[in-house]
């Protein structure tokens, strides 16, 4: 078997291209890239955290976290009153990261970006002194399907998004 993506693969690795063939014949693509996301998931957030050496934020609401671009100003969110989580460009499974408790990193996961998204995405960040990255392979909310895109202070020291 010759490999388009790996020019050594192992037999583990032919292994699994074989395994996954299978399933794409008997139960589709989709299943496979859930099988893909189900393996991957969880390494590439803990690669996300090594990378930048953040940790996730604590939230008393891990299902509807409060994320809010202030925090990455270094300004005091008032949540009772605060809409800024809400209008991120394209944001969805969004999650703030903190370095000696400060928020670096504010990363928003979506299945997709239009150009009007990419448009205000820019606008966005020129509007509240932001840059974003964006990146499929850094995304480990169902990787394969969504993208990763982190906001950072403009001009901070933090790296990009595997660049």
């Amino acid at each position: 078997m010759s490999s388009r993506f790996n020019t050594r693969p192992s037999a583990k690795y032919k292994q699994a291209v074989s395994v996954l063939k299978e399933l794409l014949t008997k139960e589709g693509e989709e299943k496979v890239t859930d099988a893909f996301a189900e393996a991957t998931s969880e390494a590439r957030e803990i690669d996300f955290a090594k990378h930048f050496r953040v940790k996730m934020k604590p939230t008393n609401d891990p299902f509807l976290p409060h994320v809010c671009i202030r925090h990455l100003l270094g300004k005091r969110c008032m949540k009772d009153k605060c809409k800024l989580s809400q209008i991120m460009p394209g944001s969805d499974h969004c999650s703030e990261w903190e370095k000696d408790g400060k928020t670096h990193i504010i990363v928003s996961q979506p299945y997709g970006l239009s150009y009007k998204s990419l448009k205000r995405t820019v606008d966005f960040c020129e509007e509240h002194g932001l840059e974003a990255s964006i990146n499929a392979e850094a995304a480990w909310n169902f990787p394969g399907k969504t993208l990763c895109i982190g906001y950072i202070k403009a001009g901070s020291k933090v790296s990009r998004l595997y660049q």
